[in-house]
């Protein structure tokens, strides 16, 4: 039986996510601090997790028109999902 929908593939190959995410670290990791109201553990498990979901999403970046936004706005999604999981 053949699959009904086809795989969509990013036009970004996991390199370019990968040199995306090499160029934000730091200003992710300075964002996630600033959510996370200095707790550098929490600031860096959500950058972790930020990570790991582009990694393994390959979301489509080719529409989005401001990168600082669709990365501070994923990130503090993130945050905030975090959050409520833990009951803070």
């Amino acid at each position: 039986m053949r699959p009904i929908l086809k795989p969509v593939r990013s036009p970004f190959s996991p390199d370019s996510i990968e040199r995306i995410l090499s160029r934000y670290y730091q200003q992710l990791a300075q964002w996630s601090r600033i959510l996370a109201r200095g707790d550098h553990t929490a600031a860096e498990e959500t950058v972790q997790d930020l990570c790991l979901h582009l990694t393994v999403a390959h979301p489509d970046l080719s529409r989005v028109q401001n990168l600082d936004n669709y990365l501070f706005m994923c990130l503090r999604n993130m945050y905030r999902s975090e959050e409520r999981r833990v009951g803070k």
